[in-house]
């Protein structure tokens, strides 16, 4: 008797983890990753599959603004990290990173959405003792108050704050 072979096994469709990522996250408060523009980020992910003699194929792709996918590198096997630098004209935009992982018959994708942000344009703060020391020897100046870090002090600058002129 000839009979009919059996069916193949059920595909399981392979398994991808989150994608991770080296980044710091720009604005904590915001929900989501938002990175500075000119930031390098490096995204990771992993995929296995439960069928035996499968061979896992992975894709980096990303968006902009919901646009079309980008290729970003693919293989087989293990997933190589993906490294982006969000260069000059990336702030203001959204960027969905994708990491697509097929056994040949079943597809399974890992999202990202990354916000770009501008840096921050802040001026450095007046470095050096001399500096301090300068501005309390001034005529005028009454009492003289330290400040342990710039953050004391933002957006006081150049407010005169803690120096009384002496006709005052």
């Amino acid at each position: 008797g000839g009979g009919t072979p059996p069916p193949p096994p059920a595909n399981t469709p392979p398994t991808v983890s989150a994608i991770g990522h080296n980044a710091t996250d720009a604005q904590p408060g915001t929900a989501g990753l938002q990175v500075t523009e000119g930031s390098t980020v490096t995204y990771t992910g992993s995929a296995s599959d439960l069928d035996a003699g499968q061979t896992i194929t992975w894709s980096w792709y990303y968006t902009v603004d919901g646009g079309t996918r980008v290729p970003y590198g693919s293989g087989t096997g293990a997933v190589q990290p993906a490294t982006f630098t969000y260069g000059a004209g990336t702030a203001g935009k959204t960027y969905q990173w994708i990491l697509s992982v097929t056994d040949g018959q079943a597809t399974t994708e890992s999202t990202l959405d990354v916000q770009v942000v501008a840096a921050s344009t802040t001026p450095p703060p007046p470095t050096g003792p001399a500096d301090f020391q300068t501005r309390c020897s001034a005529p005028g100046v009454i009492r003289c108050v330290g400040f342990d870090s710039s953050a004391d002090i933002a957006g006081r600058v150049g407010d005169r704050t803690g120096i009384l002129p002496g006709n005052a």
